[in-house]
């Protein structure tokens, strides 16, 4: 007999949770994890990227001296290293990450364009398809306990994948600066 997969679409009906054995409520919960998981993939990749090109833009301010560069480059880093964390947190389904992973949808809005439109969505996304319920103990013993739960998201992927973008953007800065300096000032002629 075929095992059903927790993936699938389950009704999502108002029910009593308590009463559900383990795997009933995976199945009920099945695509509020994913959407978590969307979640935490994006504050990995993306706190991943700015803090690699922080490290980077830090290291040119400390080149040139430039204290409120220094400053501002700082405080990025810090605030990527907060998304990676907050990522990790989601990852792992615990409890403290929920409310500050909301709070920072709010914040990645303020950065137009990208940062707005994947701020808006993890906004929604912890909104409407992240129900408290699956950040408890409880539900987090339930996941520990699922062989297959490891084995179904790595971690380190989106981390690698953002610096590695990260690092190939600077890169190309670097090696396309004269075209970018005159695309700034004069005006480049094709």
């Amino acid at each position: 007999m075929e095992t059903k997969s927790i993936y699938q679409s389950p009704e999502q009906c108002a029910c009593d949770t308590s009463e559900m054995s383990n795997i009933e409520l995976r199945n009920h919960y099945a695509q509020d994890e994913v959407c978590v998981q969307v979640v935490a993939w994006l504050y990995l990749f993306g706190g991943s990227f700015v803090g690699v090109l922080t490290l980077v833009l830090l290291k040119v301010a400390i080149d040139i001296q430039h204290l409120l560069l220094i400053f501002m480059s700082s405080f990025t880093l810090i605030v990527a290293i907060t998304f990676v964390l907050l990522g990790w947190g989601m990852r792992h389904y615990d409890p403290w990450s929920h409310t500050p992973a909301r709070f920072a949808a709010i914040i990645m809005m303020f950065f137009v364009p990208l940062g707005t439109l994947i701020g808006i969505l993890c906004f929604f996304l912890l909104k409407e398809r992240a129900h408290k319920e699956i950040f408890t103990n409880k539900y987090h013993a339930i996941l520990l306990s699922d062989p297959l739960h490891k084995k179904s998201y790595k971690l380190w992927q989106p981390i690698v994948i953002g610096a590695l973008t990260a690092i190939v953007m600077a890169l190309a800065v670097v090696f396309q600066r004269h075209v970018i300096i005159e695309l700034l000032t004069d005006g480049y002629t094709f």
